[in-house]
């Protein structure tokens, strides 16, 4: 048996730069150096590509076809579960260590590596000062 690794598809193997359009449209490249990680990633563990656009059937075939594209990934496969797994890799992750629960304000302000995002006026005004984001 080997151990299973989930990573999170846009914006950790697809780059996820344009617009989102529908779950079975993937446009755009992927991240620098994913695919070469991935290749890596796959001769060590299963490998499950976690995505919101696997909860319908169209958009789980886009991501594996997506896989195909990129390389020998036919193995790979695509779903909106949460399935059980040594390790998961996500752009949108809060590492808990068991007593640093996020405060509000350190959910407004996190934000994707690739992407940057204004923090509501209302919620910067109220915050409490809170990080580990």
């Amino acid at each position: 048996m080997r151990y299973r690794v989930a990573v999170d598809f846009d914006g950790v193997l697809h780059s996820a730069s344009g617009p989102f359009v529908s779950p079975e449209v993937i446009d755009g490249d992927p991240v620098p150096g994913s695919i070469g990680w991935l290749h890596r990633l796959t001769a060590a563990f299963e490998v499950t590509v976690l995505s919101t656009r696997a909860e319908n059937y169209a958009g789980k075939e886009a991501i594996e076809r997506w896989l195909v594209s990129q390389g020998p990934f036919g193995g790979v496969r695509a779903t909106a579960v949460k399935v059980p797994a040594l390790l998961y890799v996500d752009d949108r992750g809060w590492r808990f260590t068991g007593a640093n629960f996020p405060e509000p304000d350190d959910v407004f302000r996190a934000k994707p590596w690739w992407k940057e995002r204004d923090v509501p006026a209302s919620v910067a005004a109220g915050s409490s000062g809170s990080s580990g984001v």
